[in-house]
């Protein structure tokens, strides 16, 4: 999974958990991130923005402030599969409600620490957003989901990359029965009645730079003349990733 969209919709499944079980968050950030820092807007211009220059102060100030639920959001479609391996290029936002009504969100900007190969990461707040919680739901849709995947599986075998095949049967696998994964790599953050599709997606995500399925593919079907039926089955199986992704985090530590 793109490192931008793993951290952000982390962040987002952590606070959800914190505000579940009305704790602290618990996040740790990987190790290619050597800086993350959020800026909060301020509604009045002569005021200074706050920062916070870590997951833990962002969430503190946010309780103070009075966050009642918390949400992700990514696009289900984009004109530029093959930029997807990159920093700044997945639109995903935070969604924050607040007890006073009002709605807020972070973009994310990814700068690279050209001095220790890492990056440094910066959230930066919208106010006035006009989004309805209730806008913000989604629903399982696992059979569309393996229908997908299937199909995927057996055009990568088709037009001869049995690995890719093995990758897209794997996230399937996951979707019928999780239980039978024997390396079953989830955050702790997933709830275990997600951890199946979360599995899925993040196995069958293989849209990145050199070597993925944006790259060998892609010139192997401009070849041979099924460069249509690799952009439907590729843009299907994204909508897929990226709807389920939504499914899981926005569900996610729910209190009925």
């Amino acid at each position: 999974m793109n490192g931008e969209i793993e951290q952000m919709s982390s962040i987002v499944c952590c606070a959800r958990k914190a505000l579940y079980d009305n704790k602290d968050i618990e996040f740790t950030t990987t190790k290619v991130v050597r800086s993350i820092k959020f800026v909060f807007s301020s509604p009045y211009a002569i005021w200074r923005a706050n920062e916070a220059n870590s997951v833990q102060k962002w969430y503190k100030i946010c309780k103070k402030r009075g966050l009642c639920d918390i949400k992700f959001i990514i696009p289900t479609e984009t004109n530029h599969r093959h930029l997807l391996g990159f920093a700044n290029t997945s639109q995903c936002l935070i969604v924050c409600f607040w007890k006073n009504g009002e709605v807020s969100c972070f973009d994310t900007i990814w700068n690279v620490d050209k001095k220790s190969n890492g990056w440094n990461v910066v959230y930066r707040e919208q106010r006035g957003i006009k989004i309805l919680k209730d806008e913000i739901t989604y629903t399982n849709r696992s059979e569309e989901f393996k229908s997908v995947l299937s199909d995927i599986g057996a055009f990568a075998e088709k037009i001869g990359f049995p690995y890719f095949s093995d990758v897209f049967h794997k996230a399937y696998e996951a979707l019928c029965d999780f239980a039978k994964i024997e390396e079953q790599r989830v955050p702790d953050h997933i709830p275990d009645e997600f951890k199946g599709i979360y599995y899925a997606i993040e196995t069958a995500d293989v849209f990145g730079a050199m070597g993925s399925w944006n790259d060998s593919p892609l010139y192997c079907v401009e070849k041979i003349g099924l460069e249509k039926e690799y952009n439907q089955l590729s843009d299907g199986l994204l909508k897929q990733i990226r709807y389920h992704l939504m499914y899981v985090v926005n569900h996610c530590w729910q209190k009925d």
